[in-house]
């Protein structure tokens, strides 16, 4: 029993409060005693109680104080062992943090914490970081500084923070959505893992098709979404979507595709419809021409040359519309940027070519140029005779007709060949019984007046165009670009008619009186000069 209480203090404890109750001369009392303080079970415990004999209860006594005596060395050694561990540390970081400060003090080594908050406020001094952003960094610099450098969670708060200031916050690059090039990036810098990079491919491309189907939903696009989707002339990553789409109809309907095309040049221009972009004005940008390419305007002119019969008959309207306005914005050539325009054959030296390469592209060019001329004739063949009420397919058709004729002789000598402008009158007088529209009149006239250039008013005039331009200014004289386009029109093949009834002059009077303006905004399209008596009904210029 001595040696139980000298090693375990609870023992001790116990014993002290009980030990005045007991004889200590007594055998059998000193054995109840270390029985009470023993922590015995209690049916040996029972069996010392009930022993009559003091020999036998001795010694059952000291069978459990043996048990007892061994559990307490035992909890000792534990004890003692994590004692000395736990002082072993303190020990070692008290050191440490001596040997710290005296470092500090000598200047040899700062204090680590302070030291890298600095590097990480560093990182991110000129970066435009989010608000939100800011918040996190802050709270866990503060989180950092709180903590001991030897604590694991000081590890986790410093790799956070090293991951969050290494982004590039602020800094954007220009997106590539060339997925042949991601492709080929992919299999040069990793052998295998084909799984993975088919699925980022697909993430590229979905990505992209996301974006051109948010242009095509919108009601007025913003002008950054549409900027993103038309490419620069150093990688035209939009290119290739859309051309695939116009011709296998993936990964957009072909219908989809010519509305994400009006609607990219459109935006560009001003005005998300493309139905109010100016022929002489308009998006001369890098993003513009991007896409205004003879790729594109093949795939589109393939379109509705070769497959737009193949579409149930209820879509063929609705993809005529739209074809013949993506091919009016492809042909629109804004002055700043005439030199990116590949179907003008001055833009590659007609007059003189300065290389043999210009030679050839002008050569390559040709059939495509002159490819444009027949389709546009044959689709308003088409359009006479199955959509004769359709006024918003002939506006875009006769205004991509007065762009060819205008800016190319080349294909202003083709489209006469092909006597367009009989197809414009055919398609007028089409109008005139269907249904009257003021635009498809006036683009009419306009047309005729871009097609009655330099040696070719003679086809212009076997057309019968001044007796529609005649009838057009008695039936639509409130309107003044119907009757400025009109007047203009008469004012060049006046001369070459030679015989102009009164009532057309009094018509033509009427209309330099009431739309001087207006006649004068169209008469830039004339490539011929006027009559001498047209030119006297004119107001006079102001000194």
């Amino acid at each position: 029993m001595k040696k139980l209480l000298t090693a375990s203090p609870l023992h001790r404890e116990q014993h002290d409060q009980v030990v005045q109750h007991f004889d200590m001369e007594d055998p059998v009392q000193v054995a109840d005693l270390a029985a009470g303080i023993s922590s015995g079970d209690r049916k040996a415990l029972q069996d010392v109680l009930e022993e009559k004999d003091a020999k036998i209860k001795i010694e059952k006594v000291r069978s459990i104080l043996e048990a007892d005596l061994s559990t307490a060395k035992l909890q000792s050694e534990v004890k003692s062992k994590v004692e000395e561990k736990v002082a072993k540390e303190q020990k070692t970081k008290i050191l440490w943090e001596q040997m710290r400060q005296i470092q500090k003090e000598l200047g040899i080594e700062k204090d680590e914490k302070q030291t890298l908050t600095n590097q990480f406020r560093d990182a991110i001094q000129s970066k435009e970081i989010p608000e939100d952003v800011q918040k996190v960094i802050d709270a866990e610099l503060a989180k950092l500084n709180s903590l001991e450098p030897s604590s694991s969670e000081f590890n986790v708060c410093r790799t956070y923070l090293e991951w969050l200031t290494c982004l590039p916050w602020g800094a954007f690059t220009t997106e590539n959505r060339d997925i042949k090039h991601a492709e080929t990036v992919l299999d040069e810098d990793h052998y295998g893992l084909e799984d993975v990079k088919e699925r980022i491919l697909e993430h590229i491309a979905v990505s992209f098709l996301k974006e051109l189907k948010a242009l095509v939903s919108f009601e007025e696009p913003e002008a950054d979404l549409a900027q993103r989707l038309a490419f620069d002339e150093h990688g035209r990553a939009g290119l290739a979507p859309l051309v695939a789409s116009l011709r296998a109809g993936e990964p957009l309907p072909e219908l989809s595709a010519l509305r994400c095309i009006v609607r990219i040049l459109g935006t560009l221009a001003g005005d998300p419809t493309g139905d109010a972009v100016l022929q002489t004005h308009s998006s001369g940008s890098e993003l513009a021409q991007a896409l205004r390419c003879e790729v594109l305007t093949s795939a589109v002119m393939d379109l509705l040359q070769l497959r737009l019969h193949s579409f149930p008959k209820e879509e063929q309207p609705w993809m005529l519309v739209e074809g013949l306005r993506v091919l009016r914005l492809l042909l629109v050539v804004p002055g700043d940027a005439k030199e990116a325009a590949w179907w003008l054959e001055d833009s590659c030296g007609l007059f003189g070519w300065s290389s043999i390469a210009t030679a050839k592209r002008y050569t390559a060019y040709g059939n495509t140029r002159r490819r444009l001329g027949q389709v546009l004739v044959s689709l308003m063949e088409l359009m006479k005779a199955s959509y004769p009420r359709k006024a918003d397919m002939k506006v875009a058709a006769f205004c991509a007709l007065q762009s060819l004729a205008l800016n190319s002789p080349e294909s202003l000598r083709h489209l006469a060949q092909l006597h367009a402008a009989n197809a414009v009158v055919a398609l007028l007088q089409a109008q005139i019984q269907a249904l009257p529209s003021a635009a498809a009149f006036a683009e009419g006239l306009r047309a005729l007046v871009a097609l009655s250039a330099g040696l070719h008013l003679r086809r212009v005039m076997e057309a019968d165009a001044v007796n529609i331009a005649v009838e057009l200014l008695k039936r639509m004289e409130a309107h003044r670009e119907v009757v400025a386009a009109g007047f203009v029109l008469l004012a060049i093949v006046a001369e070459e008619h030679g015989n102009l009834d009164d009532e057309t002059w009094r018509l033509a009077e009427e209309a330099a009186k009431t739309w001087p303006k207006e006649v004068k905004q169209d008469l830039c399209l004339a490539r011929r000069p006027l009559s001498a008596g047209f030119r006297a009904l004119l107001p006079a210029e102001p000194k």
